[in-house]
């Protein structure tokens, strides 16, 4: 091999490197932004989550308060049916 033989060689070798240390570094960056875009989606779903089950429980309580408003009432269909 001829000395212009081994510098191209050598140079095509760093160029290769240069080229795939800057697509590492790409790929590391683009890590870090899916990582925090993952973060902030996680975030707002544990947030809807958390916004579903206090819909729930006040539900379960409404519910729970219309029984006895009926039972009431029906309580009181039964006493003015007696008393007529």
């Amino acid at each position: 091999m001829t000395l212009t033989s081994v510098v191209s060689v050598v140079a095509v070798c760093i160029s290769a490197f240069s080229i795939g240390m800057a697509i590492w570094n790409t790929k590391k960056k683009e890590t870090k932004e899916d990582s925090g875009q993952m973060a902030t989606i996680i975030y707002g779903v544990e947030t809807i989550k958390d916004g579903v089950s206090e819909i729930k429980r006040d539900m379960r309580d409404m519910r729970e308060e219309i029984r006895g408003i009926d039972r009431r009432v029906t309580k009181l269909e039964t006493h003015f049916e007696d008393t007529h």
